[in-house]
């Protein structure tokens, strides 16, 4: 999940400085302000767990710097997808790795807008765990999907029937249960001045 989302802010740098939009830009009747990422002043450092793998300590790492920016600036900065300047400084104790990161805590605020709606620029998916009705398999990835877009942007934004571009997936197990996956951008009512 980590690689595809680095694999869209790629991809969506790269078509906002060559001026591409996304197909659902051009159906929205206003467009708002570039993608903007803001970003704080000052970088937190934070170090992990103890493992026996360097992967698995950057990880631990980073969920400790994840763990203390959303306590201190709340989940909308606490995403190391968007965060600047990232850094590791990796090292042995004990016999095991362990990671110190740095970064800047920065969020993304939202980039188009329609009438009566401002939307994410990026997709956000979410799988929910194996259920025995389809329906319900449904709504268990919505949940996550939720979650997750908490992480990113708050809790304006995590509304399922708001979104855009939904998608849903399921797959149906020997054991007679189903597993889905939702895909969707999420969106907000516009205040209206």
């Amino acid at each position: 999940m980590f690689y595809k989302l680095m694999g869209l802010a790629t991809a969506a740098g790269m078509a906002l400085s060559l001026g591409i939009l996304p197909a659902n830009a051009q159906k929205t009747e206003k467009m708002a302000k570039p993608l903007e990422r803001q970003c704080k002043a000052k970088a937190v450092s934070r170090t992990g767990g103890r493992s026996r793998f360097k992967i698995t300590a950057r990880k631990k790492a980073r969920d400790a710097w994840r763990q203390k920016i959303r306590q201190r600036e709340g989940k909308q900065w606490a995403s190391w997808l968007f965060s600047k300047d990232a850094k590791y400084n990796c090292f042995k104790e004990k016999g095991r790795n362990r990671c110190t990161v740095i970064a800047t805590p920065c969020k993304l605020t939202a980039v188009l807008s329609g009438p009566g709606k401002v939307c994410s620029f990026y997709k956000i998916a979410g799988t929910g765990k194996p259920a025995k009705l389809k329906e319900w398999a449904k709504h268990k990835a919505r949940k996550v999907w939720a979650a997750r877009v908490r992480d990113f942007y708050g809790t304006k934004m995590d509304t399922w029937l708001l979104s855009n571009s939904k998608d849903t997936k399921c797959t149906d197990h020997a054991d007679g249960t189903h597993t889905c996956t939702v895909t969707s951008q999420p969106c907000r009512f516009r205040v209206l001045n």
